[in-house]
Order: structure tokens, then C-alpha cells, then sequence
């Protein structure tokens, strides 16, 4: 007995490796190969770990279902083998079946029902093994599993998932048969050292998989281009730091309850500090195009409606007019969704690097989203779950450029985009424990899971739900201040902080359960659109605060006329410096119709602009609902003021409207996504 629990083990454990190599090739060597993507710093780390799972819980699952069929079929030669074959294929069905299966899902499990078939076929019959042997090893049954989801595409939609499961099960039947002509490759289904010819076969790919991906990985990134042209004497550098979806009211700097910002208070001290700054919109395209274009979103058109639209290339950006007076322009992306290059918002900069970071985790369909729910048990998996590159590397990559720069003594605009702040709120020890969280499973599957329920109006979000998210989101912004504090000394250290105009602001907020929503990308709530805006300008020492409305239409012109270039004149924006003293003005916000929203609930079947001119916002939706709050005395927005007889109301509404039908017919440009965007999209929880 303990023999067969021994060959069983082994059986199942070099099957489920297997089916791991596959998985592997899936998940990391094919996205890597073909898109722009860098292995995390975890990846190997957690590559190991799996690795480890794959091979216990196989072991376990084979040393069972050896047990099983040396009782049922003692004298079957091959039958451990072919026992704990099938073990991978139930549970892959079963993987899939704890959620609602899609025309691939049934497509795959019909392979599966296949390999099942074909090994109790092998193991009824008791001579020289035929295409069924072929079919039920773990080789093809891996990638019997795993082929449909990277054809999904290829087949039309109107075909019925049934038809195709019947056309893929004849392919696969028809590859086993062939398979039987080439005589070598008997000795991986049948024969005494069975095992040992596929373990060493494993190993062979495994040590393959390993090369190709150290060989194919971008870690190092492209060298920074040298400067070009004389520096200008006494040219002012400009920093733009974006910490991604940061809400003002979640940093001690304005008033937190928790020491969030302690770095960013520091520079505050010689700066000054906006404490009325609002988003143009509530997600990352749109406001970084306002930050580039100094426009509001329906002027500058890039806009994330029902299909994309990047910003347009007749737009004229700050990197570009920068460009053109030879200002060195580097961009170092952390989102690399709505800021990767098919959207054009790196239209100015000679460097710009929007590599994404390899995502761990893979779909649901994959085996090791089960997986990593067991290791829970044992250990926190949050790490897997990156899929943004971290604070620390675009820091350093920064600092190497800082290094250059001192040394060419060339003027620079330097833009960095960190989003460590945005949802799965990952951030590196001990910034994940520095807040005390409920220790609750809410990750991955369960995070969409969650959302979905919440904007559907299934129910509220629970106080452990949102104390878990907001301890994890209050973490990752201590951890982006604390690179701040790298950036500032390495600043100082090469004398470059003097002289230097650094902006740091934030491009929205998020929600924690506020209004019955979560993230953002779902409408005008404060705390999404209203974002922190802290300006050091050259050789200031003093620090100040200013209450007026700021807006990030106003980054771009404070740039120019910071560094002495004339503003063009269709941006909407004014100098910041000069906020204090200018006459109130009104901003704009907008969001728009998201697709993924509306497939959530009807609700977000709208567009919705808001307009704030001192204590009043006034947000008007195009479904007809219409939202007023001093948002002064009510900065939760829980006293809705809106009557249709206000004259004030009236006047913010008139104010808007004329402001829109004033807006330019600029075209807007679509964007188009291949595979690897899409993917990329996914992993970030823009698409679902």
C-alpha cells in the first residue's frame, strides 16, 4: 500500500507540474513575448510558490486516486498513472463551475470531459496503449484546457458553444490518433519508467520556460536619450508628480486622521498648498489630458465613453511646446492603462516609459486562482495581485535620470505617475501593516465581486469591507509619500530642488462605499474629484496655503509661465501663482458613460458634468437628476440644496450650459486595443 501511495504521489504531482508549466507558458511567456510588459520582483518568488502548491496538492490528489485504481484495476498497467491524470481535468472543471460559466469556460470543459473519457477508456483496456493514452496524458490535457481561451476570438459569436466543443473534441481526437505514428513518443504514455521519462522531460521545459523568460524580460529599461542643443543659462526644471486616485481628504496634510502624508507636509513647509483643487474628471485619461492640455475634458475630447478616445493628435501638449524650447521630456508611468502610448497622452516626450508589470495572478479560469486561495490559509498572497509597477522602481529610474541631468546641466520636465494608491492597494512591508485592517479574504474575484454588488444596489458595503480597503488605500499613500521624501533629497543632493518647479497632485479620488459605489470612474462625488495640489515654485522658502478653486487645467499654464514661455491661448487654465489675487471663477468637472458601469446597474446610463464656484457645486446629470451642496460646511455631501426655484442653482445651471455649447468641435480619436491592452485593462479594473 504504501508503494502505490508513493507511485500515486509522484504521479500526481509531476501531472499537476505539468499542467503548471502550461499555465506558466499562459499566464507569463506569451504576454511577455508579446506586449509590453516586465516581470514583477516577486514574480520568481511567488512562480516557486505556486510551483510548490501545484506539487503537493497533486501529490495528494495522485497518492488518492492511485489508492483507487490499484483497488479497482490491479493488474492495469499504467493505471496510477492515468488515475491521477484525472485528477486535473475535475478539478479544472470544478474551478470553473464557482463562477458563471462563458462560451469558453464550456468550450474547455468539454475538453475536459474528453481527457476524462479517454483515460477511463485506458483504464478499461488491457493491451498496448492507442490515441486514447495520448489524449489522457497530462501533456495534451493541459493543453486541451488551456488552448480555447487563447483562440477566443477566432470563432464567430453566433456560433453555439456546443458546436464548437464538438469541432474541438474531433481535433482532439483526431491529434491523439496522430500522435499514435510517431513510435518515440510511446514512452511518455506507457512502459516501466514512465515517470521518469516525462519528470525529466518537465525539467527540460521548466529550465526552457525559466531562460526564454529571464532572456525575453525588459527589466532594464531603454538608456535615457542625451541631450541635445545648448542648455539654456538659469532654465528652471519642472517636476509633475501624480499620485494615482489619491483623495484629498485621506492625507494628514489636509486635516487625516491617520499620518499619511508626513513627507509631503515637509515640502509643504516651502511650498504652497491648494486646499480647494478639483479633478476635470474621474478617471485618469481625461484628467491627464486637462494636466497636459490645460483643457477641460469637452474641449481636449479624450474620453472614455462606450468606446475610447485617445487624446487627439492635433492637441498640443506641455511636453511638446517644453520639447520645443529644448527641454528634455521624460515620462516614468505607473498606470499603464489609460496612460500607456495607444492613447497619446506621451505625445512631447523623447522618453516615456509605460511598461506594465506582469500580472501573477492569472484569470479565473486558471487553476491557480483556486490555488491561491488555500495558500490564504497559510500565508498573504496580496502580492500577487500587482500588476502596476511599484513606487520603488519608478523612483529609482527616476534618481538615474536625476544623475544624467546634474551632470548635462539641461533643462528638464520630468513627469512621474505612481499608482500604488489605486485599487488592489499593494504596497511593500511595512506600509501593508501600518494601518490596523479586518483580517477578511477580499482580493482578485472577490474585490470585482464586490463592486458588481454594490453599484447593482444588492447591498451595502459592510464596515469590515470598508475598513479593509481603506487600511490598505491609507498604506499605499504613506508608502508613495515616503518615495517622495527619496525623489526630494536626491533633488537637493545634486542641487537641482533650488531652482526647480515641483508640482505634486493627484489625478482623483476613490470611494469606499459612499453614495453605493466603489473606486471611481462612476461619477462627481468629492471624494473622488477633489485631489491634493501642492506647488514648490523656484527658490521659494516660505510655506502658504490658498482656498480659491484650483483646477488641473491650471497645471500647464503655471509651467509656462513659471519657466517664461507664453501661454497658448486656448487653454482655459490660469497661473497658480497668481490664484490668490485673481477674481472667483467657476471650474468644470465630467464624467462619463462608462460600459462596464452600465452593465452594473442602469444608473450609470448617464453623463454628468459639475460646476463649482466658491462654496457651491452643482452637479447635473443627463438623466434629469440634479445634486447642490456647499461643500464647505458639507464636504460629505449628505444635504442635497437643489431647488428648481433657487436662484442660485439657476445661475450655476445657466452658467454650465452656456459654458458647454461653447465647448470646440475638436474630432475625437478612437483608440484601438490589441490582446495584450485589453488584458492589461483587465488586470488594472478598467474593463470587466
Amino acid at each position: 500500500m504504501l508503494k502505490t501511495l508513493i507511485r500515486g504521489a509522484g504521479a500526481g504531482a509531476l501531472a499537476w507540474l505539468v499542467y503548471a508549466a502550461a499555465e506558466y507558458a499562459d499566464v507569463g511567456m506569451i504576454p511577455l513575448s508579446r506586449w509590453n510588459h516586465t516581470l514583477s520582483h516577486e514574480h520568481w518568488k511567488w512562480t516557486v510558490i505556486l510551483l510548490a502548491a501545484y506539487a503537493c496538492i497533486g501529490a495528494a490528489a495522485g497518492a488518492l486516486a492511485g489508492l483507487c485504481a490499484a483497488w479497482r484495476f490491479p493488474h492495469r498497467a499504467g493505471a496510477i498513472w492515468l488515475a491521477a491524470t484525472i485528477t486535473l481535468p475535475i478539478a479544472y472543471v470544478a474551478n470553473l463551475l464557482r463562477a458563471s460559466p462563458n462560451r469558453v469556460d464550456i468550450i474547455s470543459a468539454a475538453g475536459c470531459v474528453l481527457v476524462c473519457l479517454a483515460a477511463g477508456i485506458g483504464l478499461r483496456k488491457d493491451k498496448s496503449p492507442g490515441w486514447w493514452a495520448y489524449l489522457a496524458s497530462p501533456w495534451l490535457a493541459a493543453a486541451v484546457m488551456l488552448v480555447p481561451y487563447r483562440l477566443e476570438g477566432v470563432a464567430p459569436a453566433r456560433i453555439p458553444a456546443g458546436l464548437l466543443a464538438v469541432v474541438g473534441a474531433l481535433a482532439v481526437v483526431v491529434t491523439s490518433v496522430l500522435l499514435t505514428r510517431f513510435g518515440r513518443l510511446r514512452m511518455l504514455v506507457a512502459g516501466p519508467a514512465l515517470l521518469r521519462r516525462n519528470a525529466v522531460l518537465l525539467a527540460i521545459v521548466l529550465t526552457g520556460l525559466t531562460a526564454a523568460s529571464l532572456a525575453i524580460d525588459p527589466r532594464q529599461a531603454p538608456p535615457f536619450p542625451d541631450a541635445s542643443g545648448k542648455p539654456a543659462p538659469d532654465a528652471r526644471n519642472v517636476i509633475l508628480i501624480v499620485w494615482d486616485t489619491v483623495r484629498a481628504d485621506h492625507l494628514s496634510l489636509h486635516g487625516y486622521r491617520r499620518r499619511t502624508t508626513p513627507e509631503l507636509e515637509q515640502l509643504a513647509r516651502e511650498a504652497v498648498v491648494y486646499r480647494r483643487a478639483y479633478a476635470s474628471g474621474d478617471m485618469t485619461l481625461i484628467t491627464h489630458a486637462s494636466m497636459f492640455t490645460g483643457m477641460f475634458p469637452s474641449w481636449h475630447v479624450a474620453q472614455s465613453r462606450s468606446g475610447s478616445s485617445g487624446l487627439p493628435r492635433g492637441a498640443t501638449t506641455l511636453a511638446e511646446i517644453l520639447a520645443a524650447r529644448g527641454y528634455q521630456t521624460i515620462g516614468l508611468i505607473g498606470n499603464a492603462g489609460y496612460l500607456a502610448r495607444p492613447y497619446r497622452l506621451d505625445q512631447g516626450f523623447a522618453y516615456y516609459d509605460d511598461r506594465s508589470v506582469l500580472p501573477n495572478a492569472g484569470d479565473e479560469h486558471h487553476l491557480r486562482h483556486a490555488i491561491r486561495e488555500l495558500l490564504d490559509f497559510f500565508m498573504s498572497t496580496d502580492e500577487i495581485e500587482r500588476n502596476m509597477r511599484p513606487g520603488f522602481a519608478i523612483t529609482d529610474q527616476a534618481l538615474s535620470f536625476l544623475g544624467q541631468a546634474a551632470r548635462t546641466a539641461h533643462p528638464f520636465l520630468l513627469f512621474l505617475n505612481y499608482m500604488d494608491a489605486h485599487s488592489p492597494y499593494v504596497c511593500p512591508s511595512p506600509f501593508d501593516q501600518l494601518f490596523p485592517r479586518p483580517q477578511i479574504r477580499l482580493h482578485g474575484s472577490d474585490a470585482h465581486a464586490l463592486r458588481r454588488e454594490i453599484h447593482a444596489l444588492k447591498r451595502p458595503i459592510s464596515p469590515a469591507e470598508r475598513d479593509h480597503l481603506i487600511s490598505g488605500y491609507d498604506g499605499c499613500i504613506a508608502y508613495i509619500d515616503s518615495e517622495l521624501s527619496r525623489l526630494i533629497r536626491r533633488l537637493k543632493e545634486l542641487n537641482l530642488y533650488e531652482n526647480a518647479l515641483l508640482i505634486v497632485t493627484s489625478d482623483h479620488g476613490e470611494l469606499f462605499g459612499e453614495k453605493n459605489l466603489i473606486g471611481h470612474r462612476n461619477g462627481l462625488a468629492e471624494g473622488i474629484i477633489h485631489v491634493p495640489l501642492v506647488v514648490k515654485y523656484p527658490g521659494t522658502r516660505r510655506g502658504a496655503n490658498v482656498t480659491s478653486l484650483a483646477s488641473h487645467v491650471d497645471i500647464a499654464p503655471t509651467v509656462l509661465k513659471s519657466v517664461g514661455i507664453p501661454v497658448p491661448a486656448e487653454m482655459q487654465g490660469i497661473d497658480l501663482a497668481t490664484l490668490e489675487t485673481a477674481p472667483a471663477r467657476p471650474i468644470l468637472s465630467e464624467s462619463y458613460q462608462y460600459t462596464d458601469r452600465v452593465g452594473m446597474h442602469p444608473r450609470f446610463a448617464r453623463e454628468e458634468r459639475a460646476i463649482l464656484l466658491g462654496p457651491m457645486k452643482l452637479i447635473v446629470s443627463t438623466r434629469g437628476k440634479k445634486e447642490m451642496y456647499d461643500v464647505i460646511k458639507d464636504p460629505k455631501e449628505l444635504q442635497n440644496l437643489y431647488r428648481p426655484d433657487d436662484p442660485g442653482a439657476t445661475a450655476l445651471g445657466s452658467l454650465l450650459s452656456g459654458w458647454l455649447m461653447s465647448a470646440g468641435k475638436r474630432e475625437a480619436s478612437p483608440v484601438t486595443l490589441d490582446k495584450g491592452m485589453l488584458d492589461r485593462m483587465k488586470a488594472l479594473g478598467y474593463l470587466q
